[in-house]
């Protein structure tokens, strides 16, 4: 008997430490409990497909090996400053006074995110195409799943909790992997897996029938 409370202590630290490393990475938003709840899995799942690992929603050791490596202590410590002694203080030099940095060119925008798409499209065939076409393929899935009532966010072509969380609630009602990206089950679910465009050959010429008319 002790020896499983042991163990169950254990265990309920070992979340409560997942629970604080993924609240601080902003992937959960609950407290850290201890428990293994429906938040604390669906922020698992998210953690896990973010970092390309098996989307189990579990505290797998991969999971807890990469959460702990994400939230260790930084190796080099501030130094300690040592004042000079009292003969090596420099005389007081007079401050320069303050000149604020020039302002922007109007015209200057701030550059957009880089984005990665390729967990969403892992083994599809938009995993090479262009990013254009990624974002514009990602936007339409995001207005289909907002007109099925599964997404309230806004439809930009961005990867978000958001669109992952409705991805999963899709996945769920159609029976699918849940894996939370666009994969091929759920781009063909959606209709947006890309059509061949290649001519259909038309036979022409003397061995080409017409409405029961014999062939010459």
């Amino acid at each position: 008997m002790a020896l499983f409370l042991a163990l169950n202590s254990q265990a309920d630290e070992a979340v409560r430490s997942a629970q604080t490393a993924l609240k601080s990475a902003g992937y959960y938003t609950g407290e850290a409990t201890g428990e293994l709840t429906s938040d604390t899995k669906a922020a698992l799942r998210r953690y896990q497909i973010r970092n390309q690992l098996e989307p189990a929603g579990e505290l797998t050791p991969e999971t807890v090996a990469a959460l702990n490596q994400e939230g260790a202590p930084e190796t080099n410590p501030t130094p300690t400053v040592v004042p000079p002694p009292p003969s090596a203080v420099t005389p007081a030099v007079a401050p320069t006074p303050y000149s604020p940095p020039p302002a922007p060119p109007a015209a200057a925008r701030p550059s957009e995110p880089s984005l990665d798409y390729s967990a969403l499209y892992a083994r599809t065939p938009y995993a090479n195409a262009p990013i254009e076409v990624q974002r514009e393929t990602l936007r339409k899935a995001q207005i289909l799943l907002a007109q099925r009532g599964l997404y309230k966010g806004p439809a930009n072509g961005f990867p978000s909790p958001q669109t992952e969380e409705a991805l999963l609630r899709l996945q769920t009602t159609r029976d699918l992997p849940r894996t939370g990206a666009l994969d091929i089950d759920t781009l063909a679910e959606l209709h947006l897996l890309p059509v061949s465009k290649r001519p259909v050959r038309v036979p022409t010429g003397p061995q080409r029938a017409v409405r029961g008319v014999p062939l010459d």
